[in-house]
């Protein structure tokens, strides 16, 4: 028997995810060079990538670093797992990768190519539920897709907020329409990684706008979804009260960071410049005026030359421009007036040379921790704008001219705003062979829109917008990667930090990001080489010591004490100076490495432990950051951590064989941390079976 013939094969193809799969792997083409480390990464994405290596190759070796004893002469790692969102069950990848033979620069590229497609496919589900429409979704996907957001993953982290922010918005539409477990589960899971990652009040100025902008527009739905919602939650108590502990629990780790960052021991001198607040957190005005959204809209154009293309530039493609001046045949439907309105808000709400944030900025309390407001841009306003202009073509397609005339009508205005479009291209210096060609298949497509001949071949369509954003991609990708620098070497944690060394290059700078704060004022104050040379050395023991004020302090005093290594610590306390009447040398004892009086026991991010064995009693300073949360025992019995020679850990042991014990952080901390973790890893596998589990059902 012959088989059955189909002259039409791709139209009878339904399941558009071959094709979805199929332009990413387009997408990965055009960025082949990032993402195998032949170009680098730039900007703030080469600290997440050291960050975020840093945490992983602790936690893999059953540590969970509150402590970085490489950054700045010691640093709290909050400040840092908070931005990374430490308890992202995603990172599990890149140590999957690790396990089968991929060094970490690889699998971490590959991880940020597969969380994007990531994000990028939930906006693809996200505008399937809004537009119920396949060829519209698709749309919107290859749009995001192809624009420049794709470039943030390797000069920024706007990924780790964007990523499950979509997949919010898809959860929280899914639960609205139909509300189920999975769904339910899946708004609560996304929501505790935007809790826990960066700085969560960018997402809460998102979502409170949109929950604004959705009374305003769709009131009596509004009260309709409530209503639903609230049948579920009294229908499903305990696996909701479940999943609201959990969300209750992910807030922890930021509630206490938070109030870390209020005690005033760890400082970041770049955000708070001038700023008389007691929150190391907040961010002088001054400093978010610098670069807001009008600055960076403003820069890409000055960079709209396609050879002039660089990173944050933003790029939008070609074919979304044609259907937003397509769009004056479309009518306005409350979606459309939504999409405006809700950018429109938050456009006034986060543009700070406005009136509006000022006023926000003194009375609203989390617009004080905002330092990058151009990040709305990224975030939500290029999402909106490409849902609006998808909202236009979805109209569009149902546009049919009844009668001669307005047929004419119809190719007249289609062959005008085609016209005009490639007039602009070329006094934009935006001229380019893509670009015309683009242009041209555009009209085109409409053209056999209009006649019908597309509108009934799904696949055909969506291979045609394929080729309509991707062509003009290519040469806008071609000349980012020209004008990107290549791979330099190894950066700082690509190389062995997890050991212990007695001495180090001195290596600090002078203007620090983020440290402890008594170690950024001794960093300011005392002389930068003189201060380098001491801080190569671990450990220094003294056999006396002297009492210093905060108040009058002298720094020039010791400044002389350290260019001289004299055997005297500066230690910060109100009790007596720990004189010794005995004949002592004249210098400090430094440990440059093991010996029989002084030798290390173990050691990791959060803990040392050594052994000493010193006829007298000796002041022993450790030169790795003081903080309070720091404590100490001597043969297992607790003693005071003394803040010595301005920022650093000190304490005396008494003479004889002595196990000498510092540790950072409560019994508590750790705890919470690998509950959370393992919490986060039982939330996702949880949320995929539901999910699946439903899918079958209904299918």
């Amino acid at each position: 028997m012959m088989p059955p013939k189909h002259p039409h094969f791709l139209p009878h193809i339904k399941n558009p995810y071959w094709i979805i799969i199929f332009s990413f792997l387009l997408w990965v083409f055009l960025f082949r060079d990032f993402l195998s480390a032949k170009l680098a990464l730039v900007h703030d994405a080469v600290s997440y990538y050291e960050q975020i290596k840093f945490f992983l190759d602790n936690v893999s070796r059953g540590v969970f670093p509150l402590w970085n004893p490489t950054w700045e002469s010691g640093a709290p790692n909050d400040f840092f797992l908070r931005r990374i969102g430490a308890y992202n069950p995603f990172y599990g990848f890149i140590l999957i990768l690790q396990g089968m033979g991929l060094n970490y620069t690889l699998a971490y590229l590959a991880f940020l190519g597969a969380y994007y497609f990531l994000g990028i496919f939930g906006f693809y589900k996200l505008a399937h539920l809004i537009f119920r429409d396949t060829k519209s979704a698709f749309l919107a996907y290859l749009l995001l897709l192809f624009s420049s957001l794709g470039t943030n993953l390797f000069d920024s982290y706007l990924h780790l907020i964007f990523v499950p922010m979509i997949w919010f918005f898809f959860f929280l539409v899914d639960f609205s329409r139909n509300p189920q477990k999975h769904s339910f589960l899946g708004l609560i899971f996304c929501f505790m990684l935007l809790m826990t990652t960066y700085i969560p009040f960018y997402f809460a100025t998102i979502f409170l706008s949109f929950v604004f902008c959705f009374i305003i527009i769709f009131f009596q739905d509004f009260l309709t979804i409530c209503r639903r919602n609230l049948s579920f939650l009294n229908h499903n108590k305990i696996f909701a009260g479940f999943c609201l502990a959990a969300l209750l629990l992910s807030a922890l780790p930021s509630i206490t960071f938070f109030h870390e960052s209020s005690r005033g021991e760890f400082t970041l001198p770049f955000r708070a410049d001038a700023s008389s607040s007691q929150n190391a957190l907040e961010v002088n005005i001054n400093k978010i005026t610098e670069w807001s959204i009008g600055e960076e809209v403003y820069f890409s154009y000055l960079l709209s030359n396609l050879p002039d293309m660089h990173f944050k530039v933003l790029y939008i493609p070609l074919f979304a421009y044609l259907i937003f001046s397509l769009g004056a045949m479309s009518r306005i439907n409350k979606k459309l007036l939504l999409f405006f309105i809700w950018s429109l808000l938050v456009f006034l709400i986060t543009t700070p040379q406005l009136p509006i944030y000022s006023y926000l900025y003194t009375h609203v309390f989390f617009f004080k921790y905002f330092r990058n407001s151009h990040f709305f841009l990224w975030l939500i306003l290029l999402p909106l704008l490409i849902l609006f202009v998808t909202e236009l073509f979805r109209s569009i397609l149902t546009h049919r001219p009844t009668t001669k005339k307005e047929n004419i009508l119809t190719m007249a205005f289609l062959l005008a705003v085609h016209f005009i479009g490639f007039l602009l291209t070329i006094f934009t210096k935006t001229a380019s062979l893509t670009s015309f060609l683009t242009i041209c298949f555009s009209f085109i497509f409409f053209i056999l829109i209009f006649n019908g001949r597309l509108i009934s071949k799904e696949i055909s369509t969506l291979i045609f917008l394929l080729g309509l954003v991707f062509l003009p991609a290519t040469e806008v990708y071609y000349h980012l990667s020209l004008n990107s620098p290549s791979y330099a070497g190894p950066s700082t944690y690509d190389r062995p930090f997890t050991d212990f060394s007695y001495t180090h290059s001195p290596d600090h700078t002078q203007k620090i990001y983020f440290g402890t704060k008594w170690y950024h004022l001794a960093n300011s104050r005392l002389d930068y080489t003189i201060f380098g040379k001491y801080l190569s050395h671990k450990f220094i023991l003294y056999d006396r010591t002297e009492n210093i004020s905060d108040k009058n302090l002298s720094f020039k005093e010791v400044e002389q004490a350290f260019a001289e290594q004299r055997n005297v610590a500066f230690v910060s306390s109100s009790g007596e100076d720990g004189a010794d009447s005995r004949d002592v040398p004249k210098e400090a004892l430094v440990i440059e490495k093991d010996a029989p009086e002084f030798r290390l026991l173990s050691y990791n991010m959060n803990s040392i432990k050594v052994k000493t064995n010193f006829p007298s009693r000796k002041f022993l300073v450790y030169n790795d950051s003081f903080d309070s949360r720091w404590q100490a025992f001597v043969n297992r019995q607790p003693v005071p951590v003394e803040r010595a020679n301005i920022a650093f850990k000190g304490l005396w042991i008494p003479p004889g064989e002595n196990v000498v014990y510092f540790h950072f952080g409560t019994s508590g901390a750790y705890l919470m941390n690998y509950v959370l973790l393992a919490l986060f890893y039982f939330l996702l596998i949880s949320l995929l079976f539901l999910w699946i589990t439903f899918s079958l059902r209904k299918s």
